[in-house]
């Protein structure tokens, strides 16, 4: 995955976590069209699990 690095340090941390994650849906899209990967919102949300399994935390029984 390539990200520019011209620039991209001064940018401010807003526009560059904006930036980053629209880079990265588009590439995520093309992921899954190609079967690679699971859809974005369901990967995020598998490695929110393993944090929280990691610290001790489970799901909210009501998801989120």
């Amino acid at each position: 995955m390539y990200i520019p690095k011209r620039g991209f340090r001064k940018m401010p941390k807003v526009m560059k976590s904006v930036l980053l994650e629209a880079y990265q849906a588009k590439w995520w899209d093309e992921q899954t069209r190609e079967g690679k990967l699971p859809p974005f919102s369901v990967w995020v949300r598998e490695q929110v699990d393993k944090l929280m399994k990691r610290k001790g935390f489970s799901r909210p029984k009501g998801g989120w």
